[in-house]
């Protein structure tokens, strides 16, 4: 990626564009076309993640769960997993599921997480 191309993507990411948000997060977790920065790329999802992007909040449930970047926080990871989940991204769907089942990050509920696993089975994703 050039620099006028980051300077595009820099540009949309201001109006809340989201594949430019998205791929300016992933360019800067790479080092594509700009200085390596995995808080800059930690910021750019949470700004997609609040805006209901599935991916970017699926992204930062992951980290968050395994502890990638940031520290491991469950609580965290629960929350963008929930934001995925609502935008019907199909694992995030699943790792509520899971996270019920087993209370990370949020109270035990099996009922609520068979509802969950149901969605994401629908959604096509299978364990």
């Amino acid at each position: 990626m050039n620099k006028k191309e980051v300077k595009a993507l820099e540009m949309k990411t201001k109006e809340n564009d989201l594949e430019a948000i998205k791929t300016l997060a992933q360019a800067y977790f790479n080092g594509d076309g700009v200085k390596k920065s995995k808080g800059k790329a930690i910021e750019l999802y949470t700004q997609g993640a609040e805006l209901g992007d599935g991916e970017c909040a699926y992204i930062l449930g992951d980290y968050y769960e395994r502890g990638l970047i940031v520290r491991q926080d469950y609580n965290k990871s629960r929350h963008f997993y929930m934001i995925a989940a609502k935008a019907h991204h199909p694992k995030a769907t699943y790792k509520m599921g899971y996270y019920l089942e087993y209370g990370y990050g949020i109270y035990k509920d099996e009922k609520e997480a068979q509802k969950y696993y149901e969605e994401a089975k629908k959604l096509g994703y299978h364990a």
